[in-house]
């Protein structure tokens, strides 16, 4: 599949600022957080929707944030065009659930939860196989 997407679009632009504000500070080995981990997730994306989610998969578990609050900012990020990209921020949102651990959640049904949508499934391989890499 080739990548299909522009990075420069609102929902990319809204998700990498989201991540860059929430994740400020937070490391990955011996680096920035931001740099090294979430981007690289992102990079894998080949749609909107999973650019997106790779960099604010970890925001809601990571930074105590609010689906709300997730929703507003890439509601805003579209402007007078959210009605024309409603339908690609509920795939993110419900992806970004999916892909959120509960606390105190076993990681088997965690697993299974994840698996259940087709987006969150994507994006936790891509997060997966950048954890197995160190993203370096």
């Amino acid at each position: 599949m080739e990548k299909v997407c522009n990075v420069n679009h609102y929902l990319v632009v809204a998700a990498r600022n989201m991540a860059k504000q929430y994740h400020a500070g937070q490391k990955y080995a011996d680096g920035d957080y931001f740099e090294l981990h979430l981007s690289k997730v992102a990079e894998m994306g080949k749609t909107i929707e999973e650019i997106s989610l790779g960099y604010i998969h970890d925001v809601v578990e990571d930074c105590n944030v609010a689906l709300e609050d997730v929703q507003a900012s890439l509601e805003a990020s579209c402007g007078k065009y959210v009605s024309h990209h409603m339908a690609s921020i509920e795939n993110i949102l419900a992806g970004l659930e999916s892909i959120t651990k509960r606390e105190g959640e076993v990681y088997e049904e965690y697993i299974k939860r994840v698996k259940t949508n087709s987006l969150a499934r994507r994006v936790k391989q891509h997060d997966a196989e950048c954890n197995m890499k160190r993203c370096i």
